[in-house]
């Protein structure tokens, strides 16, 4: 349907149209969800003893405060701003308040890249404490400049792209001019996107090359994958920048769909940074119920061709009788120990804590 460009033309039905609730379901949703998972997050922390860090005194606080700032903006945008009605009826009744939104748009952009930034140094702090190997430390703080480069790179582009600023909202500014609004949320959302995928291959091939039962492999990589729940969003955003044309045209009206994707992508890498670490109060809450079994079980299910050698059955099988079998164990936690992918790994013990490294050798004789 062409959308009207004089309010001549425009019909009652489509003045009247109104969509503001749908942003308001969505933060509120998000302040709940935010709220719910910093709670579980310092809980599942302070049980463990593992309340220190970057990320539990800056990284997840500052996240927090920042997605609940995003979730304010988009209320009021809709109580001060015209938020939901189409921009027509909005410039007829209050034309104001379409300087309130773009003042109110602008905050947003800021709140959303800080919130993005760092939830995903978030995630990244949690790599740190994991990875001891050289090759994947370094990756993990290439990864992290990128972010940092990112989120500079953001924020002056914000800051720039109308000269004077106000010119964004204030058109009667003489000489004041801006540059081509859509495209900078383009070009932003690409490097965006970059770190995301890293942030999601990083821990893979660490976890892949370990010895251990697949259950354990499979429910390590699904838990480091969760890092990476932000990438969806993250893709409905650059998609739907590169194909609307009327995010400008209908500010008001399709502020409901940026606003509400700025709440998904920031909320969901803000949830994701803080769930690897409810691990451990998850194992104190319902020790019973495990990922890793539930994989084990449907593995075992699946038809699998016997290989013997040399008489010894390999992953949990046991050695010929009267030797003694030698397994070097590997805690792989935030709390014991961290991924060397050196040795042999039986049995892992994957708790989200913070403690210092520890390796154990168990000595069994079968």
């Amino acid at each position: 349907m062409a959308v009207p460009t004089d309010i001549s033309q425009a019909s009652k039905e489509y003045l009247e149209e109104y969509i503001g609730h749908r942003l308001m379901i969505v933060a509120s949703v998000f302040i709940a969800l935010n709220t719910i998972f910093m709670i579980l997050f310092y809980a599942s922390r302070y049980l463990a003893k593992t309340l220190e860090g970057w990320d539990a005194y800056f990284l997840v606080p500052a996240g927090y405060i920042l997605n609940i700032g995003l979730c304010v903006c988009s209320i009021l945008a809709i109580k001060i701003g015209g938020a939901g009605y189409h921009a027509l009826r909005v410039e007829r009744d209050d034309p104001n308040k379409l300087v309130v939104r773009t003042k109110i748009q602008k905050a947003a952009e800021l709140i959303d890249f800080a919130a993005i930034t760092a939830s995903k140094l978030a995630i990244l702090a949690l790599y740190l404490k994991i990875f001891a190997l050289r090759q994947y430390r370094i990756a993990t703080y290439v990864v992290g400049v990128i972010v940092l480069v990112t989120w500079l790179g953001a924020l002056v582009g914000s800051m720039t792209i109308c000269k004077p600023l106000a010119y964004q909202w204030d058109k009667s500014i003489p000489g004041g001019r801006c540059g081509n609004l859509i495209r900078g949320y383009q070009i932003i959302g690409i490097p965006n996107l970059l770190s995301d995928v890293l942030i999601m291959v990083i821990p893979i091939p660490a976890i892949w090359k370990l010895q251990m039962e697949m259950a354990t492999k499979i429910g390590l990589v699904a838990t480091f994958l969760i890092g990476s729940a932000g990438t969806i969003t993250c893709i409905i955003r650059v998609v739907t920048f590169f194909q609307s044309d009327t995010l400008l045209t209908d500010a008001t009206y399709m502020c409901v769909i940026t606003f509400s994707i700025l709440i998904a992508e920031a909320g969901t890498y803000f949830i994701a940074a803080c769930m690897p670490h409810l691990r451990y109060l998850k194992r104190r809450v319902f020790p019973e119920q495990s990922f890793t079994k539930l994989v084990d079980t449907t593995i075992k299910k699946l038809p699998v061709k016997a290989e013997a050698s040399h008489g010894v059955t390999m992953g949990s099988g046991s050695a010929p009788k009267g030797q003694i079998k030698v397994t070097r164990t590997t805690q792989i936690s935030v709390s014991e120990g961290r991924i060397t992918g050196t040795e042999p790994v039986h049995g892992v013990d994957f708790e989200m804590q913070d403690r210092a490294p520890r390796e154990s050798e168990e000595y069994s004789k079968v």
